[in-house]
């Protein structure tokens, strides 16, 4: 191409050096179609082969189109951007990939993270509705291509679920709560009480007399000092002073009965003999009567130290 740009270049030279100006007009007059082509041409040609010595092929930036390759490979289709380093996938999934669950991963999180309604990953790992919020790391999930479940309806069963686990649960605590009252009922009726001294007023402890907190304070005046309230909240406000509870019958125990009564009830533990243990108390029997009666060790719904 430089080769003929010379010979044309040459021509016109020699042309203007062997003739004299009128008869360089009148070539130019008589050609001046074939010379506009072929300065056209030549201008054409000489900026085409400038571009293509200015283009450096190594110049070229890659990475866009090897980060392409790997996202169609890993299942999506769409032209990924770099930004600040990071890849960040545009388009559309083209096929399901496999996702390993993280520690502190949610299933809703999931699936907003693929662009997924939850229904939608619900339904391609077969969850139960149990298990929507009880994923574990390491757990593998199918991330289907498409959103093919974009209904709510999964949270629905799942508050429902909640209700009806609630429900079942306050009907077994309330028929454990029944049957216990019931067994207590029993055994108190089986051993009865007896009479020990009725009408006699004590001295003054710091609880009105001939009531069952009275009685106790008079026999623990060590646990009566804290005040510890109505009968029934005498276990857990010893515990909120750091006295000693438990399940366990001990002789000189207090015994906390919550369920007695409408503020529950205390007696004093007498003896334990195997799984028995005898109480004196006072208005179990009548407003200002100290009685005493055996009941089953369980009976109590704890003990004070």
């Amino acid at each position: 191409m430089q080769s003929w740009l010379g010979r044309f270049t040459r021509f016109l030279t020699g042309l203007i050096r062997h003739s004299n100006s009128q008869h360089l007009l009148n070539f130019a007059k008589r050609y001046s179609a074939q010379l506009s082509f072929a300065l056209f041409i030549a201008v054409f040609l000489t900026l085409s082969v400038g571009e293509g010595q200015a283009y450096d092929p190594n110049s070229f930036d890659t990475s866009v189109a090897q980060a392409q390759l790997q996202t169609e490979k890993e299942g999506f289709i769409g032209k990924p951007q770099i930004i600040q380093d990071f890849t960040v996938l545009t388009g559309a999934q083209s096929t399901a990939i496999v996702y390993t669950v993280v520690q502190g991963d949610s299933l809703t999180a999931i699936a907003s993270r693929y662009n997924l309604s939850t229904g939608s990953l619900i339904d391609a790992n077969n969850l139960k509705i149990s298990q929507i919020e009880n994923i574990q790391a390491g757990m593998q999930l199918l991330i289907p291509p498409n959103d093919s479940n974009p209904s709510p309806e999964w949270a629905n069963q799942l508050a429902q679920l909640k209700a009806d686990q609630q429900e079942k649960a306050k009907l077994a605590e309330s028929q454990r709560l029944a049957q216990l009252a019931k067994e207590r009922s029993r055994l108190a009726q089986q051993t009865g009480y007896s009479i020990v001294k009725a009408g006699v007023r004590g001295s003054n402890n710091g609880y009105p007399w001939g009531w069952c907190t009275w009685l106790v304070a008079s026999m623990r005046p060590d646990i009566g000092k804290y005040r510890l309230g109505n009968a029934g909240q005498w276990l857990y406000n010893a515990r909120a002073n750091g006295l000693a509870t438990g399940r366990t019958a001990r002789p000189g125990a207090v015994a906390v009965m919550t369920f007695e009564g409408a503020v529950g009830h205390v007696a004093y533990v007498k003896s334990v003999s195997d799984n028995w243990v005898t109480f004196l108390e006072m208005n179990y029997a009548g407003f200002g009567v100290t009685s005493s009666r055996t009941v089953s060790a369980s009976y109590a719904s704890g003990y004070i130290y």
